[in-house]
């Protein structure tokens, strides 16, 4: 922000509660003065628009737009907003007062060391990832607009020009202060801060995130050279340097790492589908430079390699054929290469820029191969189902879809079928009908549509699923009462017959064909894990066999495998989805692993356990990056159990880790749970609860029972599970097993969907999730005795958990954010506040849906978070059938 200038405001005047004391700076959004807050007594930055624009509708709105941006940001290195209003013609924004100097002050005295400039770029860069994930492009990011107090804070300031995730004119301007440019295009006016604009913006066209990405690489660049990277002598100079100058990384000093100029080259790619596609992504880039660890893949990208790396081409076993491959991690958006049969191309499939995440909730490739649906969360959390031709770049969100998961393609694939709601429903894919097929209780994680028009879906509840079949025009589902063990049906090509997965006494995962009345037959194989492992086209059966992805010929006629089975490639990623199939078998959209690794072990890395305070501010990490489908806290704070490969491993802050059981037993969707002084566990071992000490040569002791294990009283007599109370639930219910008479009943059986049950500390409450009011909300109830539940949540939420002295409860709401809720007690009453967003959780493809991605320290201030260590890579092959004999 530049110095004051033009008529200001006297020292003294009144303008609402504020009075003001000095000028401070001014821009092209307006005058910024020190005021003093009467009401609270305290000094504010009251941003003030100049009355001559109190005509100017553009300005007003943008005005106002601003101070509704701030006030939805809630972060340590954004100013906060406090007030906003009218006194007379003026309008006004009362924020944070951020003492210190503009990062431009402080560049224009030299470079600034690489050991100074680093935490202060983390800081940047961390406050346009929450800005990001909240749905809101900065669009004038510039050192005149970052302060950095005495001691090394940073806070963004003048979100004047911020725009929301919707379509909206791009920006632009000056090489000075913030300005409106006269230059127009067809898009729109031009706003903005030239010498740090995108070339996108430079254009007047729309913008996205990766426009701040640019911008932070610019300022970044300026800090470490001292030196003004696009800036001229004018205008017209300044937009043809960012659209034609190559930045010359050879002046940055000898001391920068690598890593840091590979993270620069990546921010300033003209060509923005190339371009470093996430803050987040920097964030950790940078976060690793100054904790010293291995620089991860995702910035140590080639720009568009040819051919494919010596690891993934073995597995493939395809490299001769494939050519002008270019892979790349999901913090890029690289456009996939084009599709030429019969050439087998490889090619990334990269999430959208709108969305934060993409994938995990089930994805489904269309009868004819040539479209990708999937399940897609924006930053307000929002899901819904997406369609991406593979021949494009570009995907949208199709209307009527929110909450919805794992797409169904119909045959002629003009339709979708998903489940939200708890309920089946379709939707055309041109934005046509949408209907609700029938009631669908529980998890439906796949489903198949037959030209018959009749779907097939397994509705999962607890440890078992049952499958069932309804007509795709709607009416009542037909369920299979031989088949209530059974995941992931798929019609054969004639529509009659159908794959599934059978889950035996013995916890073995069964492939087999059924009839159409639903009577199981043949034995095909068995499946490593028991959920989605499979898929079937023209003929060819594709399994996962020990993380990778083969494929057999299948004799429909005959219901028996014949040939030989074929490995196509390594597979990783989230198990409920490794791989989708046209109609024909030829094409393949699959999550795949580069390079050989052992898939359970750290030789095939995916998350990472890290620990942050509640600002979500990196503290530290706990044992090596690994595969972690579940994890859960000591009870004081210190270490974790995790399921990294089907055992579990108990990993302690000193390094010493220890393998806690063999034999692969434990299912991917369960996890250990502690007993109260961190001497005991709780797992279920083939789906049985058994008890242990944290020892790996301890005895096991079995309980008699089956289920899902959730939290153990602090009084180490009771434990809450998820079970079934009788052989008629629909769903599963909260168990409770009391350890002194070795005995069960129910605590909470309903028809409804429980889960996430915690003990308060003192043992009087439980906290649970409940689907009750038609969504998953978070509820307490006593322990003992009947009453009404109290609601916690505001907008549906999963996974509580207690603060120990029992002040606080927190919870995930949809998008991932972790929300604090203040609890009041009043003898036997309890009544919990306004939830309070504290950050929001990098959504994890390895973590299960069933079991929480954090934990908490005793004194809540501190969280443990299972998060991405890298991302997966979905891939796109075709030209299979050749390779099955």
């Amino acid at each position: 922000m530049s110095q004051p200038s033009g008529a200001s405001i006297p020292p003294g005047t009144r303008i609402g509660l504020y009075e003001i004391v000095g000028a401070i700076g001014s821009g092209g959004m307006g005058q910024v003065y020190r005021a003093r807050d009467t009401r609270l007594d305290r000094d504010v930055a009251l941003k003030i628009l100049p009355e001559t624009f109190a005509s100017d509708a553009d300005r007003v709105m943008r005005f106002t737009r601003e101070a509704k941006t701030l006030a939805s940001l809630n972060h340590p290195h954004i100013a906060h907003v406090y007030d906003a209003g009218r006194e007379g013609a003026r309008a006004f924004i009362a924020m944070e007062l951020v003492e210190g100097e503009d990062l431009s002050a402080r560049i224009r005295r030299g470079a600034i060391p690489v050991a100074e400039a680093l935490p202060l770029a983390r800081q940047i860069a961390d406050a346009l990832a929450a800005a990001h994930d909240a749905g809101i492009v900065h669009r004038d990011l510039k050192p005149g607009n970052i302060k950095v107090t005495d001691d090394g804070d940073v806070k963004v300031l003048d979100f004047g020009l911020a725009k929301g995730a919707g379509p909206e004119m791009s920006s632009a301007g000056d090489s000075g202060a913030t300005m409106t440019s006269p230059a127009k295009t067809a898009i729109g006016q031009i706003l903005g801060t030239a010498s740090y604009m995108s070339p996108e913006q430079a254009k007047g066209k729309p913008v996205d995130r990766r426009a701040d990405v640019w911008a932070f690489g610019v300022v970044l660049y300026e800090m470490l050279t001292g030196t003004f990277l696009f800036g001229r002598d004018d205008v017209t100079d300044t937009l043809a340097a960012v659209l034609t100058y190559e930045p010359d990384l050879s002046k940055l000093p000898a001391a920068t790492p690598a890593a840091v100029r590979r993270l620069i080259e990546h921010c300033l790619v003209k060509d923005k589908k190339q371009r470093l596609d996430s803050m987040a992504a920097a964030r950790i880039e940078i976060d690793d430079v100054i904790s010293g660890r291995t620089t991860p893949a995702a910035v140590q990208v080639q720009p568009a390699p040819r051919g494919l790396t010596p690891g993934l081409a073995a597995g493939l076993a395809i490299a001769a054929a494939i050519a002008g491959v270019a892979v790349t991690s999901f913090y890029y958006s690289r456009t996939a290469a084009p599709i030429a049969a019969p050439s087998r191309l490889v090619a990334q499939i990269a999430a959208p820029p709108e969305v934060i995440s993409a994938f995990h909730d089930g994805f489904a490739l269309s009868p004819d191969g040539s479209t990708l649906a999937f399940a897609a969360r924006n930053a307000a959390g929002l899901r819904q189902i997406w369609i991406r031709r593979l021949d494009a770049d570009a995907a949208r969100a199709i209307p009527g879809t929110d909450a919805g998961r794992y797409p169904i393609w119909s045959p002629d694939g003009r339709s979708l079928a998903f489940t939200a709601d708890g309920k089946l429903k379709r939707v055309d894919i041109d934005g046509g009908r949408l209907q609700t097929i029938c009631d669908a209780p529980g998890t439906t994680e796949s489903g198949s549509w037959n030209r018959k028009d009749e779907i097939l879906f397994a509705a999962a509840s607890g440890d078992s699923a049952q499958i069932k079949k309804v007509s795709a025009n709607g009416g009542a589902p037909v369920p299979f009462d031989a088949l209530r063990n059974a995941y992931g049906p798929v019609w054969l090509t004639n529509g009659e017959r159908f794959l599934f997965v059978e889950i035996t006494s013995e916890r073995k995962a069964e492939l087999r064909l059924a009839s159409p009345d639903g009577q199981a037959s043949d034995l095909l194989a068995v499946i490593a894990r028991g959920t989605k492992e499979f898929a079937y086209g023209g003929g060819v059966l594709f399994l996962n066999r020990n993380d990778a992805l083969v494929g057999q010929r299948l004799d429909e006629t005959s219901g028996k495998l014949v040939g030989t089975a074929t490995t196509i490639a390594p597979l990783a990623g989230n198990p409920k989805d490794w791989f989708a199939v046209s109609t024909d078998g030829d094409r393949v959209v699959a999550l795949v692993r580069e390079g050989p690794g052992d898939a359970g072990e750290a030789g095939d890395p995916k998350a990472r356990l890290i620990w942050v305070d509640r600002q979500g501010n990196t503290l530290g990490t706990l044992g090596d990056p690994g595969r972690y489908w579940t994890m859960r806290l000591s009870p004081d704070g210190t270490s974790a159990v995790v399921n990294p490969s089907s055992d579990l491993w108990w990993l302690r802050p000193d390094g010493r880790h220890t393998r806690l059981t063999t034999g692969g037993t434990i299912q991917q969707s369960s996890a250990a749970i502690w007993k109260s002084d961190g001497s005991e566990l709780v797992y279920a071992q083939r789906g049985e609860l058994v008890r242990r000490r944290v020892d790996p040569q301890s005895a096991v002791t079995k309980l008699g029972y089956r289920g899902n294990p959730q939290d153990w009283s602090a009084d180490a007599r009771w434990l809450l599970y998820l079970g079934r109370s009788n052989e008629t639930s629909t769903a599963a219910d909260i168990m409770l097993y009391d350890f002194a008479s070795k005995t069960v009943r129910p605590w909470l059986a309903t028809e409804f969907i429980e889960n996430g049950a915690r003990f308060s500390p003192d043992g009087k409450w439980v906290a649970y999730s409940s689907n009750v009011s038609g969504r998953q909300e978070i509820y307490l109830r006593p322990f003992e005795g009947e009453s009404q539940p109290i609601a916690v949540s505001t907008n549906e939420g999963a996974f509580p958990f207690w603060r120990r002295d029992g002040s606080e409860l927190f919870f995930l709401e949809p998008g991932d954010d972790l929300m604090a809720v203040g609890l009041t007690r009043s003898g036997a009453t309890i009544a919990p506040g306004k939830p309070q967003r504290l950050f929001r959780i990098p959504l994890n493809d390895i973590t299960r849906t069933s079991w929480p991605p954090y934990g908490i320290s005793p004194d809540g201030q501190r969280f443990l978070l299972n998060v991405p260590d890298r991302p997966t890579p979905l891939f796109y092959l075709q030209g299979l059938r050749g390779l099955i004999k």
